[in-house]
């Protein structure tokens, strides 16, 4: 079983996108946002394989409380199943056609923090149809919140450790969750990504850093 955890606020126009694609690769997918973000939950309110949750992301005296929103979600899911694989996905990240294919071919194991092998930038939705005009996100920055994919199994207590931390914004908490881990392996895989790298870490204010200019 596959189970997605999303953070996503002010994101509607790009999920929008990247739903039809990614959700067919999920058995659930849990999309956090807050509750006056009525364009994400119009959109989503009423997908069978969508669980939405509700969170203050200035809560603990934060920017953006990402990693909090993150934990929020990660403790009711570790309650819920006793075996799964979970995958931290961005809402701006377009999964390729092969995603299902690599994944279903894995092994996965616990106390290993999968990553994907590179992720191209987008910033215009013509360009991403074209594959031409984006930037590259090196081998170096993998394992980023992104994209961060591990396995809990119950019987292993290690499974209690794989929790974010309460954070300031959305910069750094990833790396604190990376810590949990000993082991690391990268997966055949390329993301999309739509928009300006390093951008909105106190939240998305604005959505000048993607052009939606073709459908």
């Amino acid at each position: 079983m596959l189970i997605a955890i999303s953070v996503s606020t002010n994101y509607s126009d790009i999920l929008e996108i990247i739903l039809k694609q990614n959700i067919k690769s999920f058995d659930h997918w849990y999309i956090i946002t807050q509750k006056n973000d009525k364009n994400t939950i119009n959109l989503i309110k009423n997908i069978d394989k969508i669980t939405i949750l509700y969170y203050n992301f200035q809560s603990n005296n934060s920017n953006f409380d990402k990693g909090g929103a993150l934990r929020y979600a990660q403790l009711e899911i570790h309650e819920k199943y006793d075996k799964s694989i979970i995958l931290i996905l961005d809402s701006d990240i377009y999964l390729p056609y092969n995603f299902s294919e690599i994944i279903n071919n894995e092994i996965f194991q616990t106390n290993t923090l999968y990553g994907s092998l590179v992720r191209l930038d987008f910033y215009k939705l013509s360009d991403f149809y074209n594959k031409e005009n984006f930037g590259i996100y090196t081998i170096s920055e993998c394992f980023c919140g992104y994209f961060q994919m591990y396995y809990i199994d119950k019987s292993s207590e290690n499974c209690k450790l794989y929790l974010y931390d309460i954070s300031k914004h959305c910069g750094l908490c990833d790396d604190l969750f990376k810590r949990h881990f000993t082991k690391f392996k990268i997966l055949e895989l390329v993301m999309y990504h739509f928009g300006l790298a390093n951008t909105h870490w106190n939240g998305r204010i604005n959505n000048t850093d993607f052009l939606i200019d073709k459908y």
